[in-house]
């Protein structure tokens, strides 16, 4: 879990940064507890593995529902270093072939300890899904089926559920939250 502390903090810089949208960020609730939390070993990644774990989750939805989602490790080390070091490579090999699109998260370099990546989606089982495997080239995501099964690093994807609120007031909440945590992949900002 994100201690209530943090979020509490992401949320006010969000009030700091976004003036004309402080009422709507003041009326936000946040909970340190997760709507939906899956617990996952990079080493076990396939499709059959991948499907069992995001099935718990909703499909696409036409409602007003907006999740945000971390991604982080938990393993005894609870450091990203390791996946920092396989994304490198990975990355390196990816451009270094023309016939194949950049599709792998940015790695940040002043990234804090466990944090993998922040992301927002309304469409949270598919997004899940796109960072967890192999497939889905050209779309930007985490594609850890393709480069992490070696490292046998426990993962937990931590999602929060956010009902009717304005995609600007979701979005300054997202960035706050980066900001705070840290992430090692990814970026901030509206995707």
């Amino acid at each position: 879990m994100i201690r209530q502390e943090t979020l509490n903090k992401a949320k006010a810089e969000s009030l700091k940064k976004h003036d004309w949208i402080k009422e709507s960020l003041s009326n936000l609730e946040v909970s340190a507890n997760p709507k939906y939390k899956i617990e996952l070993t990079t080493n076990e990644l396939d499709s059959e593995y991948i499907n069992k774990k995001v099935k718990v989750l909703p499909t696409s939805n036409e409602s007003d529902t907006t999740y945000i989602y971390v991604f982080k490790v938990t393993g005894k080390q609870r450091n990203v270093s390791k996946l920092k070091g396989v994304l490198e490579i990975e990355k390196k090999q990816q451009s270094s072939n023309s016939d194949e699109k950049n599709d792998l998260p940015r790695i940040n370099n002043n990234s804090s300890g466990q944090y993998v990546y922040v992301g927002r989606s309304f469409d949270i089982r598919a997004r899940v899904r796109q960072h967890l495997s192999s497939g889905y080239r050209g779309t930007y995501a985490l594609h850890l089926e393709r480069w992490s099964c070696e490292l046998n690093e426990k993962l937990e994807i931590l999602i929060y559920e956010f009902n009717a609120v304005n995609n600007v007031v979701i979005q300054a909440y997202e960035d706050a939250l980066w900001d705070y945590l840290k992430p090692c992949f990814g970026r901030k900002g509206d995707k």
